[in-house]
This record gives structure tokens, sequence and C-alpha cells, in this order.
């Protein structure tokens, strides 16, 4: 299964929108960040059911991604599921945090985001280093938005959901089923 799935292109190449229009149902379920435009013309980093909003205060928001990963990775985790937008980008200036995203990215939990450009990224060696691992890795799908069409790259991200939340799903209701044939079973069942 593709637990991870990215999409790649050049900067200013829509890729933000097409990840919003394809998966805003996964966007209020997800832990992560989304950089947005903020009022004034800064730009900065809000939860991800907030990716969307026409404007939002400055207050409200993070410009740090290093100082925001922290919580991200944690929301993440709590959520099992993460919305990355866009990721591989400054915060691998820090070495601490890119070792920390190669961490999340070896899990099973299920992410979706934008890469960054490589000119963006905070260190390229990390940037090639990462990349390459996610290439390889069969648990992922990387979608380069500049070689097919809007509709093509909407489909593939819709059968990637698709998969994703039946996944979540199974994950979290077969234990519950099994539990209760158990109890049913041995008579340990109320009424």
């Amino acid at each position: 299964m593709e637990f991870r799935v990215f999409l790649r292109g050049k900067e200013q190449g829509g890729m933000t929108a097409l990840l919003i229009r394809a998966l805003s149902d996964l966007r209020v379920i997800s832990g992560g960040w989304a950089l947005v435009e903020l009022e004034g013309g800064a730009m900065g980093l809000v939860e991800p059911c907030e990716a969307a909003a026409a404007s939002l205060p400055l207050p409200a928001t993070d410009t740090d991604v290093a100082a925001r990963l922290d919580r991200a990775l944690a929301e993440i985790k709590e959520k099992d599921m993460g919305w990355l937008d866009p990721v591989l980008g400054p915060e691998l200036a820090d070495p601490e945090a890119a070792a920390r995203l190669e961490e999340l990215f070896r899990q099973e939990l299920p992410v979706m985001g934008t890469l960054c450009p490589r000119e963006l990224a905070g260190d390229k060696a990390a940037w090639d280093r990462i990349v390459q691992a996610l290439e390889a890795d069969e648990q992922t799908l990387i979608l380069d938005v500049s070689a097919m069409t809007e509709a093509e790259a909407t489909a593939r991200l819709r059968d990637w959901a698709e998969t994703v939340l039946d996944w979540a799903h199974h994950k979290k209701f077969d234990p519950l089923m099994k539990l209760r044939a158990k109890r049913r079973r041995t008579g340990l069942g109320g009424a």
C-alpha cells in the first residue's frame, strides 16, 4: 500500500491548489501544516484545515517551519494522517528536523503534501537523500504534476485517498469487531 503521496513540480506550478481540490476532505482530519499567504502578504504556517481560507490574521500562525515541526509531527501521529504543504524546504537546514522527517516517512502513516523545489531546500544534500529514498520506496507515490494533466493527477490522488481511508477504517474497526466477536463467543458481552 502507498502510505504517502507527494506532488512535485515547479514553484508556483499549482500543486497546492491541486492538492486542496483533490484531497480537501482529508485536510480536516490531518495533522501537519499548510503554508498560506496571510493578511498583509506575509507567508505563514497554519493548520491543514485552514489551508483554503481566503485570508488569515498573522497572530494565528507560525512563520518558522522548524519551530512548527515538533507540533506537526505530534499531530500527524495523533490523527494517524499528515498534510505537509510544502515539505523538504527551509526546515532541512536543521539536520535534526531532516532526521525527524525521514523517520516520519519510514512509518506506516498516511502523509500527503507537496515537495518544495530543490532550489528552495535548506540543505540540498538532505533534499537529494530524502527524495531519492522516497522515489525508491514502494509505499510512496510521487506525482510530477508538470508531466500530467490536472484530471489525471486528481484521479490518482482520489484513488490514493480511497485506499488510505479504507486502510484507516479497517485499522480502527477490525480490532473492535474481533473483540466483540470474542466477547459474544465467551459470553462476556452484555445481553
